[in-house]
C-alpha cells in the first residue's frame, strides 16, 4: 500500500468530522450535527500526540482502525496555519517521494488511479481511471493542483 492511510479502510465523513472537530474545538459528531446549525462547543476529542491516541480517538469516532494505516507508520504530526494569510496564498507542498511512487504506481500496476470511495456518493460516476492511461498522469497532476490550491477547504 503506497498510502499511509487506505482511503478504502475509512469513513471519510467521521474522519471530515474529526478533523473539524480539532480545528475548531467545536463537537462535530453531536446529535445536532449536520441539521444546518453550528456544532455544539465542547470538543471531546483531544488533538492526538502519538499514533495509538489518533488510532483509539479515530476508532472510537468510527473514522479509521489501525489496520487502515501502513504498518510503518509510527507517529503523527500536524501541520496548521494558525492566521488567515489574506494577502498571502498558502501552497503545501507535497514531497518529492511521494510524487515519484504514485506515479510509479500508476506505470506499473493495473489497480487504476482510485478515488476514495465515497465519492460515488456526491458523484454520479466511476471514481477510478482505467489503469495505465496517460490520463491518470494527467489526473494526478490535477489532484495535486486542485489539493495545494484549495488549503483544506
Amino acid at each position: 500500500m503506497t498510502d499511509k492511510l487506505d482511503k478504502n479502510r475509512m469513513n471519510h465523513e467521521n474522519w471530515g468530522r474529526l478533523l473539524k472537530s480539532w480545528v475548531t474545538g467545536d463537537d462535530y459528531f453531536a446529535a445536532a450535527y449536520p441539521g444546518g446549525d453550528l456544532p455544539p462547543a465542547g470538543n471531546k476529542y483531544p488533538k492526538p500526540t502519538t499514533i495509538d491516541e489518533l488510532v483509539a480517538i479515530a476508532t472510537r469516532v468510527q473514522a479509521f482502525g489501525r489496520d487502515a494505516l501502513a504498518p510503518n507508520i509510527t507517529s503523527v504530526q500536524f501541520i496548521q496555519i494558525e492566521t488567515d494569510p489574506v494577502d498571502a496564498l498558502v501552497i503545501r507542498l507535497p514531497t518529492k517521494a511521494m510524487i515519484r511512487n504514485v506515479e510509479a504506481e500508476i506505470k506499473t500496476t493495473n489497480d487504476g488511479y482510485g478515488l476514495a470511495p465515497f465519492y460515488t456518493t456526491f458523484v454520479d460516476a466511476d471514481p477510478t481511471l482505467p489503469a495505465g492511461t496517460d490520463d491518470q498522469l494527467r489526473f494526478h497532476a490535477a489532484r495535486i493542483g486542485e489539493y495545494t490550491i484549495q488549503n483544506c477547504q
